[in-house]
């Protein structure tokens, strides 16, 4: 027990680092509200995905756990980044390339799922951290003892 309590502390302090900077007010009013895991689906691979509650054949995961992860991966971003333009199908793919790359052993400081992402100022990778600790949470939670 004690090592999985370490390893939860360790994984706090990890997102506390990625996330330095990062309000979490999803709260606020935007221009354009957003909800992942509220989204309507807007192709076939996406009803699938929220209106089937079966497992995905695609990803592997129940429905429920994309919808735990569509909702964490919402709760750590803010309106209007890079996450916008992805559909849930695609960010359920992401987050599921995180896991398969932090078990073969690719370093976190080189982990990059969002195609076009930017560093931020201070060199992080706001919505690649965003996405994969989401990840981490809902889909491979027997790597949280393995990430540093």
């Amino acid at each position: 027990m004690p090592k999985v309590t370490a390893a939860r502390i360790a994984l706090t302090a990890l997102i506390a680092l990625t996330l330095t900077g990062c309000s979490g007010a999803a709260e606020e009013p935007a221009s354009e509200p957003r909800s992942f895991a509220q989204s309507t689906p807007t192709d076939t691979e996406d009803a699938a995905v929220a209106e089937t509650p079966t497992p995905a054949a695609s990803t592997g995961a129940s429905s429920a756990d994309d919808a735990g992860y569509l909702a964490e991966v919402d709760r750590r971003t803010r309106p209007g980044t890079i996450l916008d333009q992805f559909s849930d199908t695609e960010l359920i793919a992401m987050g599921h390339e995180g896991c398969e790359q932090i078990g073969a052993g690719v370093p976190l400081e080189d982990l990059r799922l969002v195609e076009g992402e930017q560093a931020t100022e201070y060199g992080t990778w706001q919505d690649t951290s965003a996405v994969f600790n989401s990840a981490l949470l809902n889909y491979c939670t027997e790597l949280i003892e393995e990430v540093p």
